[in-house]
């Protein structure tokens, strides 16, 4: 269809100042193509007919009474009295260039025919926009970056023949993004048009972009209308097509390997090389044969690194000291000015300790950072961290880094960016002063993006490419993240497994994080019980951990996130909450340690962001209730639960180890040999024993390693006691070997409720245990013997020692007694359905 002859009218929405009005209207009345019909819609119709009175336009008036949809409700009704063929939507704070309407309107006839052609617009004289990837329209683009008072042209008989309107059950300012949703769902063409036809007139209430908690309500409130096309599998469906994250580079030889091996990745946004030529990432590979030993969330961490670390433009992914993959930045990060070719690395060597079978992880070692030369905001926040650090002390020495940041992030946003432009404009000597002041007391570049066209590929490029990093699944389940500290061979992650485990999979799709450096060794008992494992240490600092940890929830929509002794969780939890208050956040302490420990952490830093707070007994529900000055029933005690299944003892020996004949006694130490666990008590004891009883036959093992073997290795050969003590070491059959035990001794200085005990009482064997914090909860005169710490501690514990090592009835009853106590009120069933209950307990909003 030829364009001659075609006719617009322009509905023109006023809100605000008459001034703009007139100035609007002045641009309008100068246009190439004059429009045959102006329809002001208003809800201020005081003194508008003078402000319009010296205009040579046909100018209607439409006043609308003030109501929540008065602006759709205003449209509907203007699209019936409009004459036009097309109809120009826009606002009386935009400013149109001559050529605007002539432009547009020659625009809509090139296409196939288009129902609605955009206009780009300029904000303080620097070009912002960014509606396509292409310039075919899409629905992924309106959910995400729907610029908010843009004008756009339609075709009357678009709207009028298929009888779409503005939807007038929604709020005012969402009515274009729905309308725009609902042309495309009946098949309308949507075109973009990249020049510069009108801009925004510049005042004060135009110079900001709109706030990011207006997108997040109009977003919810699209979604609610549109959920079959806002939701993962359409989105991801539609962004691929036009913007895939992570352009995969590939042979025709290898492309069906590296098809495989993407497929089973959690990084779901990419495509071959023919269909993603917009991609921000790429992608190499150059070990194929490699490919398989790498975990389901390798690629996604490394995308993760360069979206979170702007200054890194290669993420290396190397196994065995071998580079299997490299993700490289196409377009630069978040900042306006240009960084260095600086590479991240992430290693994925095999770990080789026990359990090594079951790992395909990271191995040890955090993110190796290969800087060139540190930028301004480094070189000032070590600076601040030096100097203010020796008398500030540290915490106010944050307090500093984080205004700093906040400022340097400020001259380098896009609003800052517009005021220096707009300044130039006018008064550029007094720029250049401005601009040496601020950037030299700041140690910081200029920012080279000046002109319109650097912001045309600066939006286009990096805030419209942003990576789908949705969770497969992630609508039908209970999003679980879990964050914790470490993946080691200890109490904590072993309950944290053993809670993963029994979670059901088909009802929580769940995330682990780990937020301190460690070779992470049972990271792969974690997969396969069901994680999808994140080790935040190799992915970005410490500092930046929570800011990670924020936007992975955003990103995977979690549900519920259960914080287990992680330091970083806790300082995310206030921005959580601040993003999206129905996010529930749960935290789990087992055990009191000092001022400085988790349950300190919880109450300090997580305050009043938490919803639930569980603990590992009551004792530590007390204690904490004390230090909160809050009520104790606000510390839900959760047991730990165990199964009372005897584990194959078939193919180890507890007495070959120690070189024991079939009958002799042995009693048994599982723990770390650190201080809190007081080996050398424990060999004491032995010693106390032997020579009281004369008894040679008796043997003492140790299992566990730590600080201090060495010191215990000593003591022992010190006492002449090697015939009859034991060091076993670290052992991943520690069931197997606790079984055979005839007793269970342990003199901790502090435990939690210590899982060995749920263990041994589990399987019978009875214990002689420090009466210290949580065990009182569990062992009882039935099931065991608590002694009590301090002065002739030795004695006591000898004494209980010889007292059950001599009364083999009383053992038995002591193994049934426990073995009856896991099942009626310590078992793993209650344990895992407590927590199961409160991962899917919805939030009361409203408090």
């Amino acid at each position: 269809m030829n364009y001659s002859g075609t006719t617009v009218s322009i509905v023109l929405i006023h809100t605000g100042e008459y001034s703009l009005l007139a100035s609007c209207l002045a641009a309008i009345a100068n246009q190439k193509l004059l429009p045959i019909q102006v329809l002001i819609l208003t809800d201020m119709p005081n003194s508008i007919a003078e402000v319009t009175a010296i205009y040579r336009l046909s100018i209607n008036f439409l006043e609308c009474e003030k109501h929540e949809a008065w602006i759709a409700r205003g449209k509907n009704r203007a699209i019936q009295m409009c004459e036009g063929d097309l109809i120009y939507f826009m606002a009386s704070n935009h400013r149109l260039k001559w050529d605007c309407l002539h432009e547009l309107t020659m625009r809509i006839y090139e296409s196939d025919e288009p129902a609605i052609t955009y206009s780009s617009f300029e904000f303080a004289n620097s070009m912002l926009t960014g509606m396509k990837w292409g310039f075919e329209f899409n629905n992924y683009h309106i959910l995400n970056h729907h610029l908010v008072g843009e004008a756009y042209l339609a075709k009357k008989d678009s709207l009028v023949s298929k009888r779409i309107q503005f939807n007038e059950n929604i709020s005012s300012g969402v009515e274009d993004w729905d309308l725009h949703v609902r042309l495309s769902k009946s098949g309308y063409h949507f075109l973009f048009c990249p020049h510069a036809l009108y801009q925004y007139y510049w005042h004060k209430g135009t110079l900001l972009p709109p706030t990011q908690s207006w997108y997040d309500r109009a977003a919810e409130i699209i979604r609610r209308h549109n959920t079959d096309i806002y939701n993962y599998q359409y989105l991801c469906k539609t962004k691929r097509a036009y913007a895939p994250g992570l352009q995969v580079i590939s042979s025709e030889n290898s492309r069906n390997l590296l098809t495989a091996f993407m497929q089973a990745q959690s990084f779901m946004d990419w495509s071959m090389e023919d269909d993603a030529s917009s991609a921000p990432y790429r992608l190499d590979v150059f070990e194929y044969a490699l490919l398989e030993q790498l975990p389901p969330e390798a690629l996604e961490s490394a995308v993760l690194c360069l979206e979170t670390e702007p200054g890194f433009s290669i993420c290396s992914i190397t196994y065995a000291g071998k580079t299997v993959l490299r993700v490289s930045r196409q377009i630069r990060g978040n900042n306006l000015y240009v960084y260095g070719d600086e590479i991240a690395q992430i290693n994925c060597t095999y770990d080789g300790a026990p359990y090594a079978d079951y790992e395909k992880s990271w191995g040890q070692g955090r993110v190796t950072r290969m800087r060139s030369a540190k930028s301004g905001i480094e070189l000032v926040r070590n600076k601040i961290s030096k100097r203010a650090g020796r008398f500030l002390g540290g915490r106010f020495t944050r307090y500093l880094i984080s205004i700093y940041d906040i400022v340097h992030k400020h001259i380098h946003s896009m609003e800052f960016h517009a005021v220096r432009a707009r300044l130039g404009a006018r008064l550029p000597i007094i720029q250049k002063v401005f601009d040496h002041i601020v950037y030299s007391l700041c140690l910081s570049p200029l920012p080279v993006i000046k002109t319109g066209q650097d912001w045309m590929d600066y939006y286009s490029g990096i805030l419209q490419s942003q990576c789908f990093l949705l969770e497969k699944d992630a609508e039908t389940r209970i999003n679980l993240m879990v964050a914790t500290s470490r993946l080691e061979y200890g109490g904590v992650e072993n309950i944290l497994i053993n809670l993963v485990a029994g979670l059901d999979k088909a009802r929580f799709n769940i995330i682990l994080l780990t937020t301190s450096s460690s070779s992470h060794p049972w990271a792969g008992l974690a997969r396969k019980a069901g994680a999808r494992v994140y080790h935040l240490d190799r992915i970005v600092q410490e500092d930046d951990m929570p800011v990670l940890i924020t936007k992975l929830i955003s990103i995977k929509k979690i549900d519920c996130v259960f914080i287990i002794h992680s330091l970083a969780a806790y300082y995310a939890a206030e921005n959580i909450k601040n993003i999206n208050p129905a996010v529930r956040l749960i935290d789990r302490n087992e055990v009191r340690e000092g001022p400085n420990d988790f349950p300190h952490c919880s109450i300090q830093i997580g305050r009043s962001f938490l919803d639930y707070r569980t603990v590992s007994h009551s004792r530590l529900a007390e204690y904490m209730s004390e230090l909160s000055q809050r009520p104790v029933d606000e510390y839900k005690v959760i047991y730990y639960g165990v199964t009372a299944n005897v584990p194959d003892i078939q193919n180890v020996s507890l007495r070959n180890l120690c070189g024991a004949g079939v009958d002799d006694l042995v009693v048994l130490f599982v723990g770390r040999l650190t201080p809190q666990k007081r080996p050398e008590i424990f060999v004491r004891t032995a010693r106390a024993v032997i020579l009281r009883t004369g008894d040679r036959n008796l043997h003492f093992a140790l299992i566990g390693d730590g600080e201090l073997r060495d010191a215990v290795y000593k003591l022992i050969m010190k006492d002449n006691l090697q015939e009859n003590v034991h060091l076993l070491g670290a052992r991943n059959d520690v069931q197997p070997l606790l079984a055979q035990a005839t007793l269970l001794l342990m003199p901790s200085e502090y435990e939690g409720i210590a899982l060995v005990s749920y263990e041994a009482m589990a399987i019978g064997i009875p214990q002689i245990f420090a009466c210290v914090n949580g065990q009182s909860e569990l062992i009882n005169e039935e099931t065991g013997l608590l002694i009590s710490n301090g002065a002739g501690e030795v004695d006591r514990y000898a004494e209980a020692c010889i007292t059950l090592l001599r009364d083999e009835r009383r053992r038995e009853r002591m193994s049934t007694s426990g073995k009856d106590r896991i099942r009626q009120k310590f078992s793993r069933d209650a344990f895992v359905s407590r927590y199961a209950e409160l991962f899917n307990k919805k939030i009361d909003q409203t408090l």
